[in-house]
């Protein structure tokens, strides 16, 4: 079963995944989470922040 549909798209079950955000300040538990992310959710956009308050404001870009 392949992860994602011809799209590049991420799905999961009934979920399709488009977007991920990883919050994180340590540089070596950023590299592996991008990682993972990107193996578990192939073809989505990863953005990072390194703190509550700039995820919050990328989130915030994000919504209608």
């Amino acid at each position: 079963m392949n992860p994602s549909d011809n799209n590049g798209i991420a799905k999961t079950g009934r979920l399709t995944v488009h977007y991920g955000l990883i919050v994180e300040d340590l540089p070596d538990a950023l590299d592996w989470l991008l990682a993972a992310m990107g193996e578990a959710f192939p073809g989505i956009e990863i953005d990072t922040a390194a703190n509550l308050a700039d995820a919050r404001s990328r989130l915030r870009g994000r919504l209608p």
